[in-house]
């Protein structure tokens, strides 16, 4: 039996949750419980950023997977927005169950009723199995992405 996934912005009480799944991600840099009152905070103003939609899927009301959406403002494209996902993360146990597809369309429906005309996202080039899933969804590799860290 397929069981049911809710999507739904995340709240506050979903720190401990989605910290646990940005771990998953980028486990290279989970932030400790030192900064757990920043990481407050932080997720105190994602949510209430008023075009930041942090998405999270439940399934059993276990929180099971998170991306986030920003829309940007624009000057260009008769002035239409534009979307960014970010931090698109499904439990290990969770995976294949459709949880992927259901966070990504969410983030696309909103960002079509914001009335952007692209939605971006970049993978790291080792997360084929992403890109397979990004490509079923209508995502198309056409350019290549630079980055600068600090």
């Amino acid at each position: 039996m397929r069981q049911k996934i809710k999507i739904r912005q995340a709240q506050l009480d979903d720190l401990d949750a989605v910290s646990e799944l940005l771990r998953q991600l980028h486990d290279q840099h989970p932030w400790r419980d030192s900064l757990k009152e920043k990481a407050e905070a932080t997720l105190v103003e994602i949510i209430n950023h008023p075009r930041r939609y942090l998405f999270v899927a439940e399934i059993d009301d276990a929180v099971v997977g998170t991306n986030d959406l920003t829309i940007v403002p624009n000057l260009t494209h008769q002035l239409s927005p534009w979307g960014m996902i970010e931090n698109v993360i499904v439990s290990n146990q969770y995976r294949n169950l459709g949880v992927a597809i259901a966070l990504m369309q969410s983030a696309l429906d909103q960002a079509q009723r914001e009335g952007c005309y692209k939605v971006e996202l970049i993978s790291a080039d080792y997360r084929t199995a992403s890109h397979q899933l990004y490509q079923k969804l209508g995502f198309q590799e056409n350019a290549k992405a630079f980055r600068f860290y600090f």
